[in-house]
C-alpha cells in the first residue's frame, strides 16, 4: 500500500494562527500525518500586523504574491503603517461591509480572471471595479 493512500493516525488542529505557529503543524506533518493550522480571523490578524509596522516584512511579502496587485494595494493603503501605531491606539478594523464588498470583488476577479484563463488580472479590471449604484 502507498503510504500516501493510508488516512492519518494523528490529525493535530484546533490551532489558530497568531495563536500559535506553524512549527507545530509542521512536526506532525514530518511524521506524516496531518498538522493544520486554523485561518480563522486572519483578516484581523494581518491588518492588525500591519498597523504595527509589519515587522519583517512578512505579511508585505505575502500580499506582494496575491493574484489581484490592486486588491493588495488597497489593503496596504488602507491599512499599513509605516512607523507603527501609538501607544494606546486603538487597531482600526475593517468594518463588515467594507470586508464583505472587499472579499467579493477579490472573489468575483479570481473567477473571472479563471474564467478567461489569465493570470494578469489588474485593478483597471472591470472585475475589481465597484458596481455603480442606481439612485
Amino acid at each position: 500500500m502507498n503510504p500516501a493512500d493510508r488516512l492519518p493516525t494523528i490529525i493535530q488542529g484546533g490551532m489558530g494562527v497568531a495563536v500559535s505557529n506553524w512549527q507545530l503543524a509542521r512536526a506532525v506533518s514530518i511524521r506524516g500525518q496531518l498538522g493544520v493550522v486554523s485561518g480563522t480571523a486572519l483578516d484581523t490578524v494581518l491588518v492588525r500586523r500591519l498597523q504595527d509596522a509589519d515587522s519583517g516584512g512578512h505579511m508585505r511579502r505575502a500580499m506582494a504574491h496575491f493574484p489581484i496587485p490592486g486588491v493588495a494595494e488597497e489593503v496596504l493603503e488602507k491599512f499599513f503603517r509605516a512607523d507603527g501605531r501609538a501607544d494606546g491606539t486603538p487597531y482600526r478594523l475593517p468594518t463588515f461591509s467594507w470586508a464583505r464588498e472587499f472579499h467579493g470583488r477579490s472573489r468575483v476577479c479570481l473567477m473571472r480572471c479563471r474564467d478567461i484563463k489569465s493570470r494578469q488580472c489588474d485593478s483597471t479590471s472591470k472585475a475589481h471595479r465597484r458596481p455603480s449604484r442606481s439612485t
